[in-house]
């Protein structure tokens, strides 16, 4: 029973072992990739965290640390896609013919590329081929890609907080700006009422408010009105007795000449004839004339003082909405100054954290051209 189950196995192991590609045989071994002589050429990096400096600096890191850096080194500089960009930019795919050989000539850099660390700051990078200059090359392209890479996302990471200000700080000016203009168009519709409105000298929207308020222009028009009243009352009194006396003279004239009814132009002309009765018409229609005058002058003042009522009635209303546009642009105001500030903190923080602070990647040692082959 056990014979056949170590048979069974055996049998198992065969038929997987006969699907393993050569491919992934060579994995194993980067030499097989290659036929011929194969030259290595190597580089050496120290990646050391840096201590601030500056007392503007806070205890706050960048997102990666050099440990967390070297960790990283070996999947990012064996990775397909770093592997590809290197080709293309020393174009070693000039001679490959098709898409399956770009795919092998990939896979034959990244399993010759070696990353060792030493001690805990210290980064070898090898890398296996068969043209000694081009092996040189991939291998400092390599280290500088890496090196672009860390230093791109250490820009990115300090500037995070940037980006976000910057948005904060547009949409603050939009709402400053919009508030501002409604401010304007409501200064304009409401002048004569913010006029009389006792308002804050401090705000640049207000002026220092005059002498005369709403209350100060009713009592004003409405005593004008009383004193337009009692001169209307007087005319028309003096108009009631001018007419009285003009009729009792017309009719002391009519029983003096004994006209009668068939003879009322001749009547008129003895009127217009009678001084007394001349001067008291006279008298009549100018006085006609003042209560035309007044009336007139009374119906204006009556007008504006309802008028001035009316907006008397809206000032607090008025007065609480025009507040309320002062608070709002006051506070996006105080928003937008405080967002000025901190993003100007940003910068020097930002400054400070790449030049002070973060990860500082060395090369010690550049890669040179093997003058022998490794293998």
């Amino acid at each position: 029973m056990n014979s056949n189950k170590i048979k069974t196995s055996i049998f198992i192991f065969l038929v997987v072992l006969s699907l393993i590609t050569e491919r992934e045989l060579l994995a194993f071994d980067p030499l097989k990739y290659f036929k011929g002589p194969v030259y290595k050429s190597s580089a050496t990096i120290e990646v050391i965290d840096l201590e601030p400096k500056s007392p503007y600096v806070t205890e706050k890191r960048l997102d990666r640390t050099s440990s967390q850096i070297l960790e990283s080194a070996i999947p990012t500089m064996k990775s397909r896609s770093m592997v590809e960009d290197i080709i293309q930019e020393l174009d070693l795919d000039a001679d490959v013919k098709n898409e399956l050989e770009f795919r092998e000539l990939v896979e034959k850099i990244r399993n010759g590329i070696e990353v060792t660390q030493s001690g805990s700051t210290i980064l070898t990078i090898s890398c296996l081929y068969s043209d000694p200059l081009n092996c040189q090359k991939i291998v400092n392209l390599l280290v500088r890609k890496y090196i672009k890479e860390q230093l791109e996302f250490q820009e990115k990471s300090a500037s995070a907080g940037l980006e976000f200000l910057n948005k904060e700080i547009e949409l603050y000016k939009t709402r400053m700006e919009k508030t501002g203009e409604e401010i304007e168009r409501f200064e304009e519709d409401n002048l004569t009422i913010l006029s009389m409105i006792q308002r804050p000298s401090s705000s640049e929207f207000f002026s220092p408010p005059p002498k005369n308020t709403f209350a100060d222009q009713y009592q004003n028009y409405s005593q004008r009105l009383i004193d337009l009243g009692i001169e209307l009352k007087s005319l028309r009194g003096e108009k009631k007795n001018l007419e009285k006396e003009l009729k009792s003279t017309a009719e002391i004239i009519i029983s003096d000449r004994e006209v009668d009814q068939n003879k009322k132009e001749a009547v008129t002309v003895i009127h217009s004839l009678n001084p007394i009765y001349q001067d008291l018409n006279r008298d009549l229609v100018q006085v006609k004339l003042k209560i035309t005058n007044l009336e007139t002058k009374y119906q204006i003042v009556q007008e504006v003082l309802n008028d001035v009522f009316e907006k008397m009635k809206q000032i607090p209303e008025k007065a609480r909405d025009y507040a309320q546009l002062q608070i709002k642009y006051d506070n996006y105001s105080k928003v937008y100054s405080n967002l000025i500030e901190k993003r100007e903190n940003a910068y020097l923080e930002r400054r400070l954290q790449l030049e002070q602070r973060g990860t500082r990647i060395r090369i010690i040692d550049n890669a040179r051209i093997p003058l022998e082959p490794y293998k």
